[in-house]
């Protein structure tokens, strides 16, 4: 293997969460009498829930006061059927355990992530977590990995970061470790970095052979 210790966002890496995300945050915009195009709402979604929240109440300034607040009930609330691991994750996390590698979570999320690694059964591949609970800042910053890189003696140049966003990356190499960038969508084409790929196999190559990624 390319890393011994591998760690993971949640949101869009692990778990294809955007599908659940984009429907409560149109759900929550519908609440304020609001129907933006879908493709919008999902091209905002996949950048941050943060970047959504703050286009639309710049531009519907006076009726999304509560925006941030629909979406967290919508998002808690509502059935969960379209949150699941990426097709042939399971596999992968079970397979890369077996050959040595160990497995962290470093997410913006809280302790959902918990519930949705124990309805698939992957919790015991995990040997770490950072969560928002943990009240560290958020990425880009470096403190949570720093933290957990601490807390289970990660020698920096077997660790790596691998995340579907640009401030997974640029979190790892502010901790002074690698990045895989988990690009299914393709919305970082333009971020430069050595190490992508766009499906789980070609995350598997990586990870296992080394070799260039899956297109």
């Amino acid at each position: 293997m390319r890393y011994a210790s591998l760690i993971w966002d949640f949101d869009g890496t692990l778990f294809d969460t955007y599908p659940h995300m984009i429907r409560s945050m149109r759900r929550a915009l519908a609440d304020c009498g609001l129907t933006p195009p879908g493709e919008e709402v999902a091209f905002w979604m996949k950048r941050s829930v943060g970047r959504t929240l703050d286009l639309y109440r710049r531009r519907y300034p006076g009726c999304t006061e509560r925006l941030g607040e629909l979406y967290r009930a919508h998002e808690h609330g509502d059935s969960r059927e379209l949150v699941r691991p990426y097709g042939g994750m399971p596999e992968l996390l079970r397979e890369t355990v077996s050959l040595g590698g160990r497995h962290y979570v470093c997410t913006h999320r809280g302790a959902s992530v918990f519930n949705y690694l124990d309805s698939f059964g992957l919790s015991g591949c995990f040997s770490g977590f950072v969560t928002a609970d943990d009240g560290f800042p958020g990425k880009p910053a470096p403190d949570a990995l720093l933290h957990l890189m601490k807390a289970h003696a990660m020698e920096p140049g077997g660790a790596v970061m691998i995340g579907d966003r640009d401030i997974d990356l640029l979190a790892g190499q502010n901790a002074g470790i690698g990045g895989i960038l988990f690009d299914p969508g393709h919305c970082y084409d333009g971020f430069e970095t050595p190490l992508r790929c766009d499906s789980v196999e070609g995350l598997r190559s990586l990870l296992l052979s080394g070799g260039p990624a899956a297109s």
